[in-house]
Parts: C-alpha cells; sequence; structure tokens
C-alpha cells in the first residue's frame, strides 16, 4: 500500500514552475496510513534558461522509510539527474529510490537529497 501527500506546493520561481511535490512510498508492516515525508525543492543555480535544483525529502516519523517516490509537474524539460531514477512523461516527473538501494531508505527523522538538471 503507498500513500501520496502533497507536501508543498510552489509557484513560478524565475524561469522554472513547479506545481506541486508528493512522496509515496511502501508503507512498512503495522504502520497506519498516517505516515508521510516532507519535501523541500530549491533552485541552486540558474543560467540562460538551464536551471540546478535540489529536492530533499524529510522523514518526520519514528520508523524509516525503505523505497520512494517523489513525483512532481515541470513545464521544462528533465536533462539529467544524481542520487535517484528519473522519468518525465509529458509535464509529470518522477525520481525514485527502491528499498536496499543507495539513497533508498529514510531514516527516522532522517533525509535524503537528490538533484537535477533542466532547462525550457
Amino acid at each position: 500500500m503507498s500513500e501520496w501527500k502533497i507536501t508543498h506546493t510552489f509557484f513560478k520561481r524565475a524561469s522554472i514552475r513547479i506545481m506541486a511535490l508528493a512522496c509515496a512510498f511502501a508503507m512498512p508492516a503495522g504502520h497506519t496510513a498516517s505516515v508521510y515525508c516532507d519535501v523541500d525543492y530549491v533552485i541552486t543555480n540558474q543560467w540562460g534558461s538551464n536551471f540546478q535544483a535540489n529536492v530533499t525529502v524529510f522523514n518526520p516519523g519514528g520508523a524509516p522509510i525503505e523505497g520512494y517516490t517523489v513525483g512532481w509537474e515541470m513545464t521544462e524539460t528533465l536533462n539529467y539527474g544524481w542520487n535517484a531514477t528519473f522519468e518525465q512523461t509529458g509535464t509529470a516527473v518522477t525520481a525514485s529510490n527502491p528499498a536496499g538501494h543507495w539513497n533508498g531508505t529514510i531514516p527516522p527523522t532522517g533525509s535524503v537529497s537528490f538533484g537535477f538538471q533542466g532547462s525550457g
């Protein structure tokens, strides 16, 4: 079972428009649907029509999140990313890390980060 929770909505910052970020994950056995994560998005560099962004996924809970997917809408093109597996279909973008992969488990009250470069 997975849960999606939109934790932040972003409006136009410079030329980048991120509509919303959401986090999904497989819930550990014995946990209720109240488990969630927080997501923070920051543009770290911008030049011409290109930009670099960093995304941090926070686990405010007391149990690890094992595997996650973060999804958002953006009108720009995702050129490449790091520390996650990325996919873009139209304006829908996802970044994911399965449990057991490097950066795939978010410890209790901890966080993981990934980044990407886009243009448009």
